[in-house]
């Protein structure tokens, strides 16, 4: 059997300590008084901590909080400012002691998304999956255009993932399907997800007539959707916005549920807008 000797630590780091600390709004607070030289504070990050503090979804992930040797907060300050807006306390891992020049090396790497995470976890079109996941969240929270500072928590995706296993069928119909229909398979996935919570089977027919146009005659408002969605892409360079490909979609779903002939799918007059954006019938 072999041994091996475990290398000393660097002086330097005598000084640094560690602790598992339960955080409270009130001590939260305090550390954030000296939070003079963080980077500025991304609402959308700490609405969307504090609203899993206060759903019972924080995990504990060994992330910490880290302040400088003159006692100078040097990374935590979302977590600690969603403590404080929840109100509710949350176990931190906190460092002490550590060289304020180690600033500069936080947050540097890349950033893990949420696709990385479930493909870590085995979901198949993890990417996809991931982008559905947070439109669900978007669309069940009333946002239907741009959400502003609103962002879906990844504990908010996995209950989402959680509620609506079917999105997995979803991202692999967008990631087979979406080139077909000449959209991204993002949102495609999205409008088969969407328009599949209101009715299976036809949304199975719109969706596959959406991506091979069989069998649809003059006025048939798939036939028009396709040609709307061609006109989009060639006006705007091969791409189209997620919020206009899913209005023209649950515009053209309408019109089909309603029985109606179209030769065109407009828009609604003066534009898009949270009162105006369609809803699936």
């Amino acid at each position: 059997m072999t041994t091996t000797k475990t290398a000393a630590l660097p002086k330097a780091l005598a000084g640094i300590t560690h602790e598992i600390i339960m955080i409270t709004p009130a001590m939260a607070e305090q550390l954030l008084g000296y939070n003079d030289s963080n980077r500025g504070l991304r609402d959308g990050v700490t609405a969307a901590y504090a609203r899993d503090l206060t759903a019972g979804r924080w995990d504990f992930n060994g992330e910490t909080i880290k302040i400088a040797d003159d006692g100078t907060l040097i990374d935590g300050q979302h977590r600690l400012e969603a403590i404080v807006r929840s109100g509710v306390a949350a176990p931190c891992l906190v460092v002490t002691g550590l060289p304020r020049t180690a600033q500069k090396t936080i947050d540097t790497g890349a950033r893990r998304t949420f696709g990385d995470e479930l493909g870590w976890r085995g979901e198949k079109h993890a990417n996809t999956l991931a982008a559905v996941l947070r439109r669900i969240v978007l669309w069940e929270a009333d946002y239907r255009l741009k959400a502003g500072r609103f962002r879906p928590s990844e504990a908010e995706m996995d209950a989402a993932l959680e509620a609506h296993p079917d999105a997995r069928n979803s991202a692999e119909f967008g990631d087979s399907k979406g080139s077909a229909a000449v959209l991204s398979a993002s949102q495609m996935a999205f409008a088969h997800w969407l328009l599949t919570q209101r009715d299976a089977m036809s949304a199975a027919w719109f969706m596959d007539r959406l991506c091979d146009g069989i069998g649809l005659g003059p006025g048939h408002p798939v036939l028009a959707l396709r040609d709307r969605i061609r006109r989009e892409r060639d006006a705007h360079r091969g791409t189209i916005g997620a919020e206009i490909a899913l209005a023209l979609v649950i515009t053209a779903w309408n019109a089909v549920r309603s029985g109606n002939s179209v030769s065109k799918i407009q828009l609604p007059k003066g534009g898009l807008s949270a009162e105006s954006f369609p809803t699936p019938r």
